[in-house]
């Protein structure tokens, strides 16, 4: 259990951020309520990452495990009575719980699009606010830079994703 769950169930705070399963279970097992959630702020979930370096020396390795990831999220889309089942089982989790994680993750959309984009310049926006980073850091070049548009143009099992 987390330490932020349990300070909440124990009332020793009043609210807390927390992530998954985290915040369900506290929901579903202690009633705890969502005062907030915003639905755009977990698109990052399920983003695959490499390094230039790999993703050069390597190209036809990660066009694979992108391969292996779209084959995936079909399965899970054609299968979801499944998915949940498994997905309680290795993440030992009950059905229930489950099932409503499962529910908020987005398996229509497998890359990134112009809301996730706007959705990251915001958060740069508060990081720059919130002086996280240094005022002279040009974001959007920084998101420019990490973002690899290229290996989601490839085609992926026949078919070509777009933005």
């Amino acid at each position: 259990m987390s330490e932020g769950r349990a300070a909440l169930e124990q009332h020793k705070v009043d609210a807390w951020s927390g992530i998954q399963p985290f915040t369900t279970l506290s929901q579903m097992e202690c009633g705890s309520r969502e005062i907030y959630r915003n639905c755009l702020y977990n698109k990052a979930v399920g983003c695959l990452v490499v390094s230039e370096d790999f993703a050069r020396k390597y190209p036809d390795a990660v066009l694979r495990v992108i391969r292996v990831y779209e084959r995936a999220r079909k399965w899970a889309l054609r299968h979801p009575d499944d998915l949940e089942v498994m997905y309680a089982d290795e993440a030992k989790l009950s059905l229930p719980v489950a099932r409503v994680l499962l529910s908020r993750y987005d398996f229509l959309n497998p890359a990134i699009d112009r809301n996730d984009l706007s959705t990251l310049r915001l958060t740069c926006a508060i990081l720059k606010q919130e002086q996280s980073v240094s005022p002279d850091t040009d974001l959007d070049k920084v998101m420019n830079d990490l973002i690899d548009m290229s290996f989601i143009i490839k085609e992926i099992d026949g078919e070509e994703i777009r933005q």
